[in-house]
């Protein structure tokens, strides 16, 4: 969605928050950004700030780390990742703050990748049926919890859910092995490979017709912004960054 284009550049617009403390604002990490908040993590907990600037707040300060914060679709609730008994669960709160409600309660890692677009469930990533802890597959749940569904993908990333929840856009590897991204028709189950390139394309972001993602590809082989058009089906590239760009996956 939208929002979530801008949540790889909006760390950016964090540093200035802890100036005054003369904290080091580079370990602000996992921000998100919904139609008026940004929310993020630093020193394993959970912070929101107005979008248009201000003091940040604390959401949360339980022992365990908090981080991958995600926005619901209507940005009343905010999932998470935390780390409360030795293992990553997801968690939701109220964008307000409360007490976080736990979602999954597997004994492997849950990583979540999206919200649905109904705001009634969110898309995760784990390894507990993929047979190596080192590959993940893909799971929808309901955000009151409950019996994860499993998606018809055989090994997952990161991975994110189109709008209308039809087709699922993910990488089957992770950043430095040179990822291409996939998107699968849910329905049909058809499965086509965008990229075919020696570049690492990632991250995959749904905003209505186009599919935007991060990419090395092209000069000076660094991370900048892409978009694919599903109608066109055409790669151009949106941002032209020259610098290093360290973009760490959930």
């Amino acid at each position: 969605m939208k929002q979530k284009l801008n949540a790889i550049y909006m760390v950016l617009l964090l540093f200035p928050l802890f100036s005054q403390a003369q904290t080091d604002a580079r370990l602000i990490m996992y921000p998100d950004v919904s139609q008026d908040k940004i929310c993020f993590s630093f020193g394993g907990d959970l912070w929101i700030v107005d979008k248009n600037g201000g003091m940040a707040s604390r959401l949360s300060s339980p022992e365990g780390t908090e981080r991958n914060a995600k926005f619901s679709p209507d940005g009343k609730t905010i999932a998470f990742n935390a780390n409360y008994d030795g293992n990553f669960d997801i968690y939701t709160m109220p964008t307000n703050g409360g007490v976080p409600y736990r979602v999954t309660s597997h004994g492997m890692a849950d990583m979540i990748q999206d919200w649905y677009g109904d705001g009634k469930s969110i898309l995760y990533a784990s390894s507990k049926e993929s047979g190596k802890q080192r590959f993940a597959q893909f799971y929808k749940v309901a955000i009151n919890g409950g019996l994860p569904e499993k998606l018809p993908v055989e090994l997952g990333a990161v991975a994110a859910i189109s709008e209308n929840g039809e087709k699922l856009a993910f990488t089957d590897k992770r950043g430095g092995m040179a990822p291409d991204i996939f998107i699968m028709d849910l329905k049909t189950l058809a499965t086509e490979n965008i990229n075919k390139s020696v570049a690492s394309d990632e991250l995959p972001m749904w905003h209505g017709n186009f599919l935007y993602y991060l990419s090395d590809d092209g000069s000076p082989k660094r991370n900048n912004l892409w978009k694919y058009d599903l109608t066109t089906k055409r790669h151009s590239q949106v941002t032209f960054s020259k610098s290093l760009t360290c973009i760490i996956p959930p």
